[in-house]
């Protein structure tokens, strides 16, 4: 009975990881087609020259010809601090002060 038992244990773990490896594909394949649905739809609203129009308008601020843009900024909202920059000193490569010593020495030297 015990030898049973151990034969039957590895094929009925492998239908298990089966089953449990085709339910997570499912799964998977739901949400990859509930995908396709919603980009369909993004694409139907792409495609109508007002929804363009409007999109234009609010995320890249553009306006028609003739018309006047303004931002509002929020007066709750400071202007940001601008925090200068320091340039880093330049590392020469020991080889190059050396060699930048010899070119200085024959200079004054000539």
């Amino acid at each position: 009975m015990a030898a049973l038992a151990v034969t039957l244990a590895w094929p009925a773990r492998a239908l298990v990881d089966q089953r449990r490896t085709a339910a997570a594909l499912r799964a998977e394949n739901a949400s990859a087609e509930q995908r396709v649905i919603d980009l369909t739809e993004s694409l139907g609203k792409w495609r109508d020259p007002a929804y363009v129009e409007a999109q234009a308008r609010a995320r890249l601020h553009f306006v028609r010809p003739g018309e006047t843009a303004y931002v509002v900024i929020s007066p709750d909202s400071a202007p940001a601090a601008v925090t200068p920059r320091v340039a880093e000193p330049v590392r020469v490569a020991w080889f190059d002060s050396l060699w930048q010593s010899v070119e200085g020495a024959a200079a004054d030297a000539g």
